[in-house]
């Protein structure tokens, strides 16, 4: 029997009927399910003070266990977080979810497939920044976490209202995508288009729909989802979205997370962000989708020593 430890900064309990579903398809595979917080870590020894692991029916607090791998389920990443790391099989690794928190490096790592983008400050330094963009409207959003109430559309002119806040120094400013192209027979309205990767594959396309009077596709938002196959999907994106899989697992080798994608009119496909903690409450009322789903993280985590020794 495998130990996995799920860990986290700290437990959440909201999600564990969502969790509960996924462990029991695991031990059919023979793999434990642990989870614990961060700041359990006992760094002179290895070790966590305290576990806590589901029986079938409920978690259970117990001691004096080892994990063969760690799933680390959050996006920050501190001190802490890296001796855990050395000490143990990692995934994500820790640079890989630096990255994605980080919105603004995202886009200059990649570059070809991101929409411009600078940091309030930046500009607030040097206003000749903004003629780097060729839209007369932005968008405006924190640079790190997903605070999707914290999105704003504003025009070149508006941002003047803005640099000299100090709330919004570290803020991202980007080029405002009209993501409106339609995806024939699958969406006619606006939408952004996520892909699960799993090491060096894609798939289980979500498209996210906001509510006619918004920007923001986050179903915390009150949008609406579409789960189409992905055959469905037009090649453009599919090829984009392989590009962009491609040279993230040439960067940081194995990784498992979501793209999160814009479609342009004439079919330009942009990045819009990296996730490297997909919420295990994925789908809504598919339980065959959530069963996939489910198996394919299995089956990811099963074949970690695989990559790691063909990385080696």
């Amino acid at each position: 029997m495998k130990n996995i430890l799920l860990m986290l900064n700290f437990i959440d309990y909201r999600y564990d009927d969502y969790y509960k579903k996924l462990i029991i398809l695991w031990k059919e595979k023979w793999i434990n399910i642990i989870r614990s917080s961060v700041y359990e870590y006992a760094v002179e020894n290895n070790s966590f003070v305290e576990w806590e692991i589901f029986n079938w029916k409920e978690w259970s607090k117990i001691e004096n266990i080892k994990a063969d791998l760690v799933w680390y389920k959050s996006n920050t990443v501190n001190y802490l977080t890296r001796i855990i790391e050395e000490n143990n099989n990692f995934i994500n690794n820790t640079k890989f979810v630096e990255l994605v928190n980080d919105k603004y490096i995202t886009s200059l790592l990649y570059n070809e497939f991101s929409p411009k983008s600078d940091i309030i400050d930046n500009i607030k330094n040097n206003l000749s920044l903004l003629d780097n963009f060729s839209t007369e409207e932005l968008i405006l959003k924190p640079n790190w976490w997903s605070w999707w109430e914290w999105i704003t559309k504003i025009t070149k002119k508006e941002i003047e209202n803005y640099i000299n806040d100090s709330t919004y120094n570290w803020y991202l400013v980007q080029e405002f995508i009209d993501f409106s192209w339609w995806i024939n027979w699958i969406v006619e309205w606006m939408h952004d288009i996520r892909f699960v990767i799993f090491w060096d594959k894609i798939d289980f396309p979500i498209i996210r729909i906001p509510k006619w009077w918004d920007i923001c596709c986050n179903i915390s938002r009150w949008g609406s989802i579409i789960y189409p196959e992905i055959e469905k999907i037009p090649k453009k994106i599919l090829d984009t979205s392989h590009k962009i899989q491609r040279k993230i697992f040439q960067d940081f080798w194995y990784v498992f997370g979501t793209i999160d994608l814009w479609l342009w009119k004439n079919w330009k496909v942009y990045l819009m962000e990296l996730n490297s903690s997909p919420w295990i409450r994925i789908w809504s009322g598919s339980e065959r989708l959530e069963k996939e789903y489910y198996e394919k993280i299995i089956e990811t985590l099963i074949n970690y020593k695989w990559f790691t020794n063909q990385k080696k």
